[in-house]
């Protein structure tokens, strides 16, 4: 399974964020998208899933088992829907649903089970996020695309999430991430840094300085190659 990246260009409007980016992403690898707010994170993981036309070159996957999940913030909590069935709109996205992940089993993946029951707006941040991950899941996707799923979640539950990315890594999928805080991103494969006019691509363990005037995320990763 592979995720392709040939001579890409994104933007909206007559804005253009970058051109001519290549990529190669393959089964069992992780991808942090980098950059400030503003500099086209979410347009660019949107081009990926094929939800925003990309302004020149194109997007080639082996598979058509792709998922993307937009900041959570985005879904309305107050919707008196139990996180089962939350879940299990999951397989709405699927055309046979005999390819389904069963939604117990989705829950178990990502560690909450015994909130099956429980009303989706009585989850704690990160707890909704493993909800959503789980809704998902079901479709039974080869590549999943994360818009920000780290935002307004502490340290520990953070962790959490990287945790279980890393396990859905092992099991051959495809994990794509934007990210605010470059902290998060140490365990990643590849790294795409966007700056709102270029995009960089980096394989495996860069050294990566970014710096934000307008954010509290200035931070300086060196890692080992």
């Amino acid at each position: 399974m592979e995720l392709i990246i040939e001579n890409l260009g994104i933007g909206f409007g007559e804005t253009n964020l970058f051109a001519g980016l290549d990529a190669n992403l393959k089964s069992g690898e992780s991808l942090a998208v980098l950059g400030c707010n503003g500099t086209g994170k979410s347009t660019f993981l949107r081009a990926l899933a094929g939800l925003n036309a990309a302004k020149q070159g194109r997007i080639l996957v082996s598979s058509n088992r792709l998922c993307f999940l937009p900041q959570t913030f985005e879904i309305n909590k107050e919707i008196p829907i139990s996180v089962i069935d939350f879940v299990e709109l999951g397989t709405l996205a699927l055309e046979n649903t005999k390819e389904a992940v069963e939604a117990t089993t989705a829950l178990a993946l990502v560690g909450i089970a015994p909130l099956a029951k429980k009303l989706i707006g009585q989850l704690s941040a990160g707890q909704f996020v493993k909800a959503c991950l789980a809704r998902n899941l079901v479709s039974n996707p080869d590549i999943l695309i994360l818009d920000e799923p780290f935002a307004s979640l502490d340290a520990t539950s953070a962790q959490e999430i990287l945790q279980l990315l890393e396990n859905l890594k092992a099991l051959g999928k495809i994990i794509v991430v934007s990210i605010h805080d470059e902290r998060l991103s140490i365990g990643f494969d590849h790294f795409v840094t966007l700056s709102g006019s270029q995009a960089k691509w980096e394989y495996k363990k860069p050294t990566h300085k970014h710096e934000c005037e307008l954010h509290d995320c200035k931070a300086e990763i060196e890692q080992a190659a």
